[in-house]
């Protein structure tokens, strides 16, 4: 057993010693006792290791070895050259290591401790695949190109990872292919990927090869043994990992997953958590490499992917059984508590957000709290539990503008308005005043979200009409007029009803008395209209695209999220697009926002922190940069980037990014910048927002309920409206 596996075992072990890691099993369920649940490693120190912005690191190229750090630079655009910076000089300069006069590189492979040093991937200036190994000295070694044995649809393949496995062969991992290779770069075969894709590839300790994919569905990602002798996989087992990993000790791999760096062992199937990244201020797409070192320490090197001017810094990680308290363990409390589907769909940009909020206020630690989803009748009824308790909890974060509501006129909630008036950051004049009504009682104001997107009906001008607004008879006529028409989520009577019902629900209800009148000529004559339409209920989710190549009438339901939305929706539709909004009684426009929000709570014990925290959010939360912010200044200047740069969709080394840039390639799909035309169009939209209160909603579920027996014909039109109009009834009175 050599040197450096001892290491990495010992190293491991003492991952796994009580108050170094918090066990779970394979599904991620806690095991470990209360003490231990907070004794993770923590970052101990962290520094530049200087090489940006001189260099442009390939993404995903770097590899830690000893005392070095190695990785691929693509200054120039081409990827030619290898360079290592030293950990025991950090001062000293990027060392260049070897560089090609043609072709470019794809991946490395790195052992310092045996021939050859390093291997790589390259394309020669021919165009052909090859591997090709060098000494200390740089010296090539040998050089083999690919044989016809494989495929031409693997040479199409970009290669993302190369690694060295115990017996020193090597595998190249491509996104649907995996190319082994002996000791001397000869080719021995592939394997093809039994999934959608494979995702990393990494060697543990022991030398033995692992692979992660995601199954033919994309539901679910799988970790399996590479058997270099047979050409297959072995010991599929499902993780509830992301797919990335790297070199534990032994025969454990290090795996992000669950806002954690975990230590598994793929022949126990157990996990280890080892490092909170978010508390870390780590996200998983920075974590580029990791290496164990002796006594339990570990350095992990972290960059910005695709942000080429952003630092690569490396990270010392400790023990926390070791650590000495610091003012910063002290740190007072703050709760926030959300609907557990928020806390699934944000759950890491919260944990990143409390981790710098405590990097840059020492005295207060905010803690993430979701409340369990067991049945919708359970959601609500679980969060007052929680907001009631003795020791309640400090803030609540929502989803939507429905579900803060709920809790705005029940006095749950902290009016901000004196903590608005005290703060140097904020005040109510720098927000879009449409949208902030929406969260005042009175002269009360309980949240300001960030961000918000409008919800409307639209389709092609030049079957809807130029502008925006219609009536409900108006929009019935089209519909009638139009009996091919399409949309994506089908229009059934239900649909159609709910739609005339979204901006005209004060045709039937009196707000000021709140008397209903369901069992008028008008409401009737609304069921019986919609009744009467021909409609076609299917859906088009799937083939909305090809719909659009076609010449029928399609009626869509858009969720508009920033400026950029009237280019995209236009290119795609091949013409002039009109958000043409909800019907109404007298043909007002009428749109409805939607946005997250965060509100301090009431019963906090600490409502200063809350507020600093809540302050903290507002000026801290990075979203799109052509969003709908609430903040007038940054929605001015969202619509100014809209206006003035080109976006790309452009597909390297199997991710997905935005390039924005003037003048880019032919080959780029891309979309012109906003057009003044579509700018005013958007803006436009600004001036009738609306919110869309729980009320209506909860009033429209009892009509639409009601009047799905109508349309199926199981009731008459008469007994149906009566029906309505007593359950409304009940509901306006009781609710008075």
């Amino acid at each position: 057993m050599g040197i450096k596996r001892c290491i990495l075992i010992l190293c491991i072990i003492l991952l796994l010693l009580p108050g170094c890691g918090r066990q779970r099993d394979s599904t991620g369920s806690g095991q470990g006792d209360p003490a231990a649940e907070k004794a993770l490693m923590y970052v101990d120190e962290t520094w530049d290791a200087g090489i940006t912005p001189g260099y442009v690191p390939q993404t995903a190229s770097f590899l830690l070895a000893e005392n070095n750090l190695y990785f691929l630079d693509r200054t120039g655009g081409f990827c030619r050259s290898v360079y290592k910076v030293s950990l025991q000089e950090p001062q000293d300069p990027p060392e260049l290591v070897l560089q090609l006069e043609q072709g470019s590189i794809e991946a490395m492979a790195v052992d310092e401790k045996q021939e050859p040093v390093l291997t790589i991937a390259g394309i020669s200036g021919e165009g052909q695949r090859f591997l090709a190994s060098y000494d200390a000295g740089g010296e090539e070694l040998w050089r083999q190109y690919w044989n016809d044995t494989f495929s031409a649809e693997g040479h199409s393949q970009a290669i993302t990872r190369l690694v060295r496995g115990g017996e020193g062969y090597f595998c190249a991992l491509g996104a649907q292919r995996i190319w082994i290779f002996d000791s001397e770069g000869c080719g021995q075969g592939e394997i093809v990927c039994p999934g959608r894709e494979y995702l990393d590839l990494c060697a543990d300790g022991e030398g033995q090869v692992y692979v992660t994919y995601q199954d033919s569905q994309g539901r679910q990602n799988i970790l399996a043994r590479v058997q270099y002798q047979n050409r297959k996989l072995s010991g599929e087992v499902e993780i509830p990992f992301d797919g990335s990993m790297w070199a534990g000790g032994d025969n454990w791999l290090l795996m992000w997953g669950n806002g954690y760096l975990n230590a598994y062992s793929p022949a126990l199937g157990e996990t280890v958590e080892v490092l909170d990244t978010a508390a870390n201020r780590l996200s998983r797409n920075e974590i580029q490499d990791i290496e164990v070192l002796p006594g339990g320490e570990a350095l992990l090197v972290s960059w910005e992917m695709l942000n080429n001017n952003a630092p690569v810094t490396m990270a010392r990680l400790r023990g926390s059984r070791e650590r000495e308290l610091t003012e910063e363990d002290s740190a007072r409390t703050l709760t926030l508590v959300m609907l557990q589907v928020v806390l699934q769909i944000h759950e890491e940009s919260w944990r990143e957000l409390a981790a710098a909020f405590h990097f840059s206020h020492k005295e207060y630690q905010v803690v993430p709290e979701g409340i369990a989803m067991e049945g919708v009748a359970d959601i609500y009824a679980a969060m007052n539990t929680r907001l009631l308790a003795k020791e309640s909890a400090d803030l609540i974060a929502l989803l939507d503008y429905q579900d803060i509501e709920r809790y705005m006129a029940k006095g749950y909630l902290e009016d901000l308005i004196p903590y608005l008036e005290r703060s140097e950051q904020l005040s109510r004049d720098r927000y879009l005043g449409s949208v902030l009504q929406c969260y005042m009682v009175g002269d009360a104001l309980y949240s300001i979200p960030v961000s918000f997107s409008i919800l409307t009906l639209g389709g092609r001008a030049s079957e809807l009409g130029n502008e925006p607004g219609w009536t409900v008879d108006e929009f019935l006529d089209w519909l009638e007029e139009h009996p091919d028409v399409q949309a994506k989520e089908g229009l059934s009577p239900s649909n159609v009803l709910n739609y005339c019902l979204m901006g005209g629900m004060n045709l039937y209800v009196d707000p000021e008395s709140r008397r209903g009148n369901f069992q008028g000529e008008d409401f009737c004559e609304l069921l019986r209209r919609i009744h009467n339409l021909k409609l076609d209920e299917r859906e088009h989710w799937e083939d909305w695209g090809e719909l659009l190549e076609g010449e029928t009438p399609v009626l869509d339901r858009l969720d508009v999220q920033g400026f950029l939305h009237c280019g995209c929706t236009e290119d795609e539709y091949g013409e002039e697009i009109v958000y043409k909004g909800y019907p109404t009684g007298d043909g007002t426009p009428c749109y409805f926002f939607q946005g997250s929000c965060l509100a301090v709570l009431s019963r906090s014990a600490d409502k200063e922190g809350a507020y600093a925290f809540w302050e903290y959010y507002l000026t801290h939360r990075q979203m799109g940069e052509d969003s709908f912010y609430t903040n007038l200044e940054a929605l001015e200047k969202s619509m100014e980037t809209a206006s003035d740069l080109y976006i790309a969709d452009v597909e390297e080394e199997g991710r997905y990014t935005a390039y924005k840039s003037r003048g880019l390639d032919d080959w780029c799909d891309w979309y012109p910048a906003m057009t003044l035309e579509q700018r005013d169009k958007q803006v436009s939209l600004l001036e009738y927002v609306r919110a869309d209160p729980l009320e209506n909603q909860t009033i429209r579920n009892i009509i639409l309920e009601e009047a799905q027996c109508y349309f199926a014909g199981d009731k008459s039109l008469e007994d149906t409206c009566e029906i309505i109009q007593s359950r409304v009834q009940t509901y306006l009175d009781e609710t008075a």
